[in-house]
């Protein structure tokens, strides 16, 4: 072979290199990330965001994930529960399509849990370089107030539920006892859906015939949220006047 021959080749070869190179370099990447690391905001919204819970009580938190790349890809996504609050889904993982994900869990505050703040890391990985972080406050505190009153007028027990809690409506019933046997057939009375910060009054009929004006008499209650709390209280009341 000549030596211009093999010059020739040699040219030919470095030429279809050096193209290849070039036509990488105009070619876009496969992925690229629509939020940067470390933006949950663009990545995770929680439903609620943020959280009111009475000891014992039980709401369900809505995770939607959304996924970054805009492809199918692989994800996870975990919360560290702590101390007093229980999980029932705390790690979710597996195929991440395009348009993302929801994932749901329950969220339980412990019948013994103490009034406080209490924070809930998310952690949300995808395909293991992207990383966002999150947090959900979770506010556990006492969620209902209930008063009990005599009613002789209306021949009854009055109860005043109030509602504590800043952003959630309660329901639930009040079940009542009586050892002099005063009560009738109905021994509950449901209440709610009260608003936040409102006050409803419900009433339980008692034998009012049967009442002896200023003496008073042993009634026990228990009240309940639908959510899972629960209180149980005694009060001696002592009926005057006359009924209507």
């Amino acid at each position: 072979m000549r030596k211009s021959e093999r010059w020739s080749g040699v040219a030919l070869l470095l030429g279809i290199v050096m193209g290849s190179v070039a036509w990488g370099a105009r070619t876009p990447a496969r992925r690229t990330r629509q939020a940067p690391v470390g933006d949950a905001r663009a990545v995770i919204k929680l439903t609620p965001e943020t959280m009111e819970l009475g000891p014992g009580e039980v709401l369900i938190l809505e995770l939607a994930l959304k996924n970054p790349y805009g492809h199918p890809t692989i994800a996870s996504a975990s919360l560290k529960a702590p101390d007093s609050l229980q999980l029932s889904q705390p790690q979710w993982d597996g195929p991440m399509p395009a348009w993302g994900a929801k994932w749901y869990t329950r969220v339980q505050a412990d019948a013994d849990a103490k009034s406080g703040s209490y924070p809930l890391p998310l952690t949300y990985y995808v395909d293991r370089d992207g990383e966002y972080a999150a947090k959900l406050s979770v506010t556990v505190k006492k969620p209902i107030d209930v008063e009990m009153l005599p009613d002789m007028a209306a021949g009854a027990v009055k109860f005043r539920v109030t509602n504590r809690l800043k952003a959630r409506v309660e329901r639930g019933r009040v079940e009542l006892k009586n050892d002099d046997r005063l009560l009738q057939n109905q021994v509950s009375a449901e209440f709610g859906p009260i608003a936040p910060g409102a006050t409803e009054e419900i009433s339980i009929p008692v034998m009012s015939n049967a009442l002896a004006p200023g003496m008073g008499y042993r009634f026990h209650a228990t009240a309940q949220t639908y959510a899972g709390y629960k209180t149980e209280f005694s009060r001696t009341l002592l009926f005057y006047g006359e009924r209507k």
